[in-house]
């Protein structure tokens, strides 16, 4: 047996599904970004240790 859901809650769950549906790609966006942006950027000059003479 299924449970009977008024009409009126139709919309209402289809737009919280598109918005969980946004939420879950905009977070799989960022993550992508910073993991880019993690392993593509340079060590600034200064941070990384000379060789000894």
């Amino acid at each position: 047996m299924g449970s009977v859901v008024p009409l009126g809650w139709l919309p209402v769950h289809w737009f919280f599904t598109g918005l969980l549906i946004a939420a879950s790609g905009g977070t799989v966006a960022y993550t992508g970004y910073l993991l880019r942006r993690l392993f593509t950027t340079e060590p600034t000059p200064g941070s990384v240790a000379e060789p000894a003479s």
